[in-house]
């Protein structure tokens, strides 16, 4: 069926043709045999020998076109699930950006307190070390003030004693009692 409308196909341009060279006389009928015939010897000759081929051809040219269209359709397809997912991903990235910016507001807090905390503990340390230093001084200052106070009455009564012309008992006692006063501020 194919064949035979194609050879219609062919045939209607012929007539076409035969009748403008027929003028005013009408369709040359034998003429348009004799056209006909030639083509049809012509269009036998070139199947016979190149049908094949042609159909060869033709079908090579189907399978690739078909696999073209196929390949365009299956780019197609995976084009549009990627528009799909990056539609998706853009419909999401205002909720990921306010989860990415409570989890920096959480872990900045988290590390403020840290901060804090360790601040509030080294901060007591020194308080408690400049406390202990200043209990040391004071302890310190006192010894040396109680030192310097017996070095003085000492010196005081040394000059005293001197003054006086007598050394008696007296003498001897403030002696001992110096003594022992001194052996009492050195422990």
């Amino acid at each position: 069926m194919a064949r035979v409308s194609a050879i219609l196909v062919v045939l209607v341009p012929v007539l076409a043709f035969a009748s403008e060279e027929a003028g005013s006389h009408g369709p040359d009928f034998v003429q348009l045999a004799e056209h006909g015939f030639a083509f049809l010897v012509v269009a036998g000759i070139l199947l016979y020998f190149g049908g094949k081929r042609v159909r060869a051809f033709h079908e090579a040219r189907y399978e690739a076109v078909r696999v073209d269209v196929e390949a365009a359709e299956k780019a197609l397809r995976e084009a549009q699930e990627r528009l799909a997912a990056a539609e998706q991903r853009l419909a999401n990235l205002a909720q990921e950006i306010e989860q990415l910016m409570a989890e920096f507001r959480r872990l900045g807090e988290s590390e403020r307190d840290a901060l804090a905390h360790k601040g509030a503990v080294l901060a007591q340390k020194l308080q408690e070390e400049m406390d202990f230093t200043l209990s040391q001084a004071a302890k310190m200052a006192k010894a040396e003030l109680a030192q310097a106070l017996v070095e003085r009455a000492f010196a005081i009564v040394e000059q005293r004693l001197a003054a006086s012309a007598q050394r008696s008992v007296s003498d001897q006692l403030i002696q001992r009692m110096e003594q022992t006063l001194r052996q009492t501020t050195q422990h």
